[in-house]
């Protein structure tokens, strides 16, 4: 079988697929010429090397936090005015949601053990949680765990 005989990954008779993705690739082209071209202008400039690899943070970024299917013409253009303080903004905003929430959670759980949370009764302590569950009361001293007595 040549290539050409090949199936296409995506089926080719399902247009808003193709047409959504080919969207996305025209924005994300734009906004890297658009990038790269101000970039380049700016007296002092750095390679293309250092250029290219700023516009794949900032992108990686945006994606992390909005996801690929809301990268918009508006977003895209958002690309070079981004600089480390608004994306520190941008995703301290984004951690205070419900969403943002959420992906702490999920990442929390995948951490090794034992895992630690805020006490609710007392807020001077935490609470360990072991992997079997178990789960004990305590504070840190000297970077040390230690169990307080739940009877005192």
């Amino acid at each position: 079988m040549t290539p050409s005989d090949e199936q296409p990954d995506q089926p080719t008779s399902d247009s808003k697929i193709s047409y959504a993705a080919l969207e996305e690739q025209d924005i994300l082209v734009q906004a890297f010429r658009d990038f790269v071209n101000a970039e380049l202008l700016k007296p002092g400039s750095n390679p293309i090397s250092e250029v290219v690899a700023e516009f794949s943070r900032r992108v990686t970024f945006l994606t992390k936090h909005f996801g690929a299917d809301h990268l918009t013409d508006d977003l895209a253009s958002q690309i070079p005015r981004l600089n480390d303080a608004k994306m520190a903004e941008l995703a301290l905003d984004a951690a205070d949601s419900d969403k943002g929430r959420d992906r702490l959670g999920r990442y929390l759980k995948l951490q090794p053990y034992p895992h630690y949370v805020p006490d609710p009764s007392n807020r001077d302590l935490v609470i360990r949680i072991e992997e079997n569950g178990d789960r004990v009361s305590g504070h840190f001293v000297n970077e040390n765990f230690v169990a307080v007595n739940d009877e005192q």
